[in-house]
């Protein structure tokens, strides 16, 4: 009677031990599924982290290029400033000098 007690005792034990196995499996698949979805959330949100940083880059590169283009005018008006002030500023000591010529010409 002891041994068929134990035996009874014994098989329910494993009936439990393997109800536990299978509801590891079960966890254990849920577990990678869970697993499977983040990994592809992340994956969306780097892609559109890529996306949106590479936007801001085009974004930012145009204002540059615009932003260049814009200095080169200057610097181009700046330059015509700077010859056309050299050129007044030679032709009026030319008109200095000859006047100057003129005038010692005149009184020699």
């Amino acid at each position: 009677m002891a041994y068929f007690i134990l035996s009874v005792l014994l098989v329910g034990c494993i009936a439990l031990f393997i109800l536990q196995i299978k509801k590891n499996k079960k966890l254990g698949v849920r577990y990678e599924q869970e697993k499977a979805a983040i990994k592809e959330e992340q994956k969306a949100y780097l892609e559109t982290a890529v996306t949106n940083y590479e936007t801001v880059i085009e974004t930012n590169e145009i204002k540059h290029q615009e932003e260049i283009k814009k200095l080169k005018r200057i610097n181009e008006d700046i330059r015509k400033n700077y010859r056309n002030r050299g050129e007044i500023i030679t032709h009026n000591l030319l008109n200095d000098l000859k006047d100057d010529f003129i005038v010692t010409v005149k009184t020699s």
